[in-house]
């Protein structure tokens, strides 16, 4: 994952030109709470992502009003998502629009929505992982013991 930090305008431009993948993400200035928090849950239950807020999912640049997207991100972060995480959230400007990118690590827990829901990044996508990946998901961060998991082909003898 390129270092949003070191990303110079140019790069923004070959980073967007590459398109959306397991590890970027495109959204707009209208962004909903609810979309925002299951992108930002999918990347920190993967292997973490950047998220540039200002680009269409065809790769235009339509910018975003910088104070306003910022405080939508912290407090989707901060509201939304269960437990809450903290984004590194850095401003790139290309041409006339302000281009915010939000870096999600993969997390050391596994994350929700505040309605339940838990995502995984798969491919380009965002997916609700099926019971066996989740169960997975907990056991890799240590939050369910080996000896604790179910066996889904058991039965009663």
């Amino acid at each position: 994952m390129p270092d949003p930090a070191l990303v110079n305008p140019f790069d923004i431009q070959a980073l967007i030109a590459q398109g959306e993948s397991s590890c970027i993400e495109f959204k707009n200035a209208q962004v909903n709470a609810v979309s925002l928090a299951e992108e930002i849950v999918a990347f920190a239950n993967s292997d973490g992502g950047v998220i540039l807020a200002g680009v269409e999912d065809d790769g235009a640049i339509t910018g975003v009003n910088e104070r306003d997207m910022e405080m939508r991100i912290i407090n989707t972060c901060r509201n939304n998502i269960r437990p809450s995480l903290i984004p590194r959230i850095s401003k790139k400007i290309s041409g006339d629009a302000v281009i915010l990118v939000v870096e999600v690590d993969r997390s050391d827990t596994v994350h929700a929505t505040t309605q339940g829901k838990y995502f995984i990044r798969v491919g380009s996508t965002k997916q609700s992982p099926t019971q066996q990946e989740l169960l997975r998901l907990f056991q890799r961060r240590r939050m369910i013991a080996f000896d604790e998991l179910p066996v889904f082909q058991a039965g009663m003898a």
